[in-house]
């Protein structure tokens, strides 16, 4: 029984750790990598190739959104993310094809503005970051004050971007380039982080549990062997003497049967001759009632206690030991 409940309750226990895997929100992590790639992408491209334009930089950010829609739009069905009702990444996923689209045909117009489409997507990486930070600090690990520090940087350097404070950071400038490649590893390093600190919990809160499983049923063990143990002590001669009598000696008392039952004849015969009274059978009597309430005291005791045929046997394995 205790091997079938372990069993259930492992089963549920993956099955919840399934559900929650399937009901993860997919989009934002897929837009937080694809943000760090593409700073980095950007930032490394404005370095090594002077000579591209900000259309180009517009065309790459748009093929990032193809990629993104496309992939939420796919997982949505490949994955029955349907059954969900929380899920809603083939809405969004549509919602960021069209706006692609769109950009694409108003691709000019949408690079004379990009530097504050840069600005904003660090900002973005910069709040994860900050959330990044509070999920270290809840599920204590101990790089959440680095984190914090990284995500506090990133902020800043977006709304310096999204300003367009020149006098502060010039958008033309290589350390601006620097920066952005900068924040694209920040935020992929703070994503490997808290994914190898939630995975390191998760493994010590099973670990606990799982100690304090074993502890419990040790104590439990322990508890139950005590309660045998003293039931032995008071009443095991009573109440599992008769059964093991019955099983031990049924050959031999059936060889001594009517051995047994012709000396009682004659003795009572004598008996009854002489005083009239039937003394030898009257002895035998009292003492059968007497064992017979003994056993059954001890019945109704180990009844209440909800002994079962597995107490009885290890309870014959002690006695045997004794």
């Amino acid at each position: 029984m205790a091997g079938k409940k372990k069993d259930l309750e492992g089963n549920e226990a993956v099955k919840k750790e399934k559900d929650a895997n399937n009901g993860s929100n997919y989009l934002a992590l897929v837009a937080n990598i694809m943000i760090s790639i593409l700073l980095m992408t950007v930032g490394l491209s404005m370095l090594f190739i002077t000579d591209m334009k900000p259309l180009y930089y517009t065309y790459i950010v748009i093929g990032f959104l193809l990629v993104w829609g496309i992939t939420c739009t796919v997982r949505y069905f490949a994955r029955e993310e349907f059954r969900i009702i929380s899920n809603y990444d083939f809405a969004f996923g549509i919602i960021i094809l069209i706006l692609s689209a769109c950009m694409i045909l108003r691709a000019k117009e949408v690079s004379s503005y990009f530097h504050l489409l840069l600005g904003c997507l660090a900002l973005i990486e910069g709040v994860v970051l900050l959330q990044h930070t509070i999920q270290m600090k809840q599920l204590r690990g101990a790089a959440w004050f680095l984190n914090l520090l990284m995500a506090l940087a990133l902020i800043a350097f977006s709304v310096i971007t999204i300003l367009n404070l020149k006098k502060i950071l010039d958008p033309n400038s290589q350390a601006f380039y620097i920066l952005l490649v900068a924040a694209g590893l920040l935020g992929i390093l703070s994503q490997i982080l808290v994914a190898i600190r939630a995975k390191r919990f998760r493994k010590n809160e099973t670990e606990e549990k799982t100690r304090k499983e074993k502890k419990e049923e040790e104590k439990e063990k322990e508890q139950k062997q005590e309660r045998l143990e003293d039931f032995e002590q008071n009443y095991g001669d009573s109440f599992f003497g008769r059964n093991a009598d019955r099983k031990d000696d049924s050959k031999n008392s059936s060889d001594r049967g009517n051995t047994d039952a012709s000396d009682r004849s004659v003795s009572e015969n004598a008996s009854g001759s002489d005083s009239g009274v039937p003394t030898g059978s009257a002895a035998s009597s009292d003492s059968l009632d007497s064992s017979k309430a003994s056993e059954s005291k001890a019945e109704e005791t180990a009844a209440a206690s909800g002994w079962t045929e597995a107490d009885e046997s290890f309870f014959r394995q002690i006695r045997k030991k004794k």
